[in-house]
């Protein structure tokens, strides 16, 4: 995670995590074995690219994710896949 947000976003976006994760606003969910082996998928099928296991796993749970949170609302929900708005009706 950290390499992405440096990557990404910057040293503040690390430091406003950890104090998100401290707070309690924000919990740490470890990938599943199902979610390790899509990574391992997306490895393989992405090898020419030379991806990275961290991105690999970001993009291969984001649905697990947030099948493990609270279900979102009616407003915020539109960007998820049709079958993870459908696991919480």
């Amino acid at each position: 995670m950290d390499l992405l947000l440096q990557r990404e976003l910057g040293l503040r976006a690390t430091l406003a995590l950890l104090e998100s994760i401290q707070s309690g606003r924000l919990r740490v969910v470890a990938p599943t074995q199902a979610d390790l082996a899509r990574a391992a998928e997306l490895l393989r099928e992405t090898m020419e690219y030379r991806p990275r296991l961290t991105d690999a796993v970001l993009v291969a749970t984001p649905s697990a994710w947030v099948s493990r949170a609270l279900p979102p609302s009616t407003a915020a929900d539109r960007h998820l896949p049709d079958a993870t708005r459908r696991a919480w009706t």
